[in-house]
């Protein structure tokens, strides 16, 4: 009788056991799906960066998808402004064709507009409702946003340059010879798909910023980013820095929703702080 007692209190603990362990690895495990907003800050070095554009500091917003950080955007806007940006730039997916109320956008923009100027290529999402397009281009020309798809500039420092282009999603590769690299210049393109950077890398540019991976969407500890953003396994450049034919690309996780839930995965904005050799 009390070899049997025994045993069933013996069951009854090992029970508690496995509910407490599997307690423990199901919360372990949902902390993954907690994504909080982050900064990632990669320094660059490179013998064209000027000692007028030692320090300069550029801020990268990709794939933002009207996503809320926060009242009127109050976390995200914080989150850049500690960034102290010399420039901004958007690296495409700003908006979705799913998301019909563009009033995150305008709370950004109104509260970084001021701040620096601010640079934006389109994503793949941006032209899937027309409509919606032409509203996020009008909050772009009230606030001042440079269109830079298909576009380039030089930016100016006390008499030095660096190179900024930018090449419209759809247009890549049409516009291959128009868009190499100036060879004097340090230079920087903005495109957003980061896994064609097989191609992008061939343009000649000392950096490359993108965005459109999300990350690899679900992310593993070793394993890297698992899937693309067309729900393929395997994601190419999905994040963090490549260097591929003499060019450096950063890849941006972005911030908004991905197609499945994001998984170990933080939303993240890019800070890029240049350094000259000198």
């Amino acid at each position: 009788m009390y070899k049997r007692m025994r045993t069933v209190e013996e069951k009854k603990k090992r029970r508690r056991i496995i509910r407490i362990a599997c307690f423990v690895i199901i919360a372990i495990l949902s902390t993954g799906f907690i994504n909080p907003l982050k900064t990632t800050t990669y320094n660059i070095t490179n013998s064209l960066i000027s000692k007028d554009f030692d320090g300069f500091t550029i801020v990268a917003i990709s794939d933002f998808h009207l996503k809320s950080f926060g009242k009127k955007e109050a976390k995200l806007i914080k989150e850049i402004k500690d960034c102290n940006p010399d420039i901004i730039v958007f690296t495409g997916d700003m908006i979705d064709e799913n998301h019909k109320n563009i009033d995150n956008l305008e709370y950004l923009l109104e509260g970084i507009h001021d701040l620096c100027p601010i640079y934006q290529v389109t994503g793949n999402h941006e032209k899937e409702n027309m409509v919606f397009y032409s509203q996020m281009q009008d909050l772009y020309d009230k606030y001042g946003v440079i269109d830079m798809n298909d576009n380039k500039v030089y930016i100016e420092r006390n008499g030095s340059k660096i190179f900024l282009a930018g090449i419209d999603y759809y247009g890549f590769p049409d516009y291959w010879d128009d868009f190499k690299a100036p060879a004097d210049t340090f230079s920087i393109l903005l495109y957003h798909n980061a896994e064609a950077f097989d191609e992008t890398s061939k343009l000649g540019y000392n950096l490359v910023l993108s965005g459109h991976a999300h990350g690899g969407i679900i992310r593993l500890p070793f394993a890297g980013g698992l899937i693309s953003t067309d729900i393929k396994l395997g994601a190419n450049f999905e994040k963090g820095v490549y260097d591929l034919n003499g060019s450096t690309l950063i890849s941006n996780t972005g911030l908004g929703a991905a197609p499945l839930p994001r998984y170990n995965n933080p939303r993240e904005i890019v800070k890029i702080v240049l350094k000259s050799e000198d």
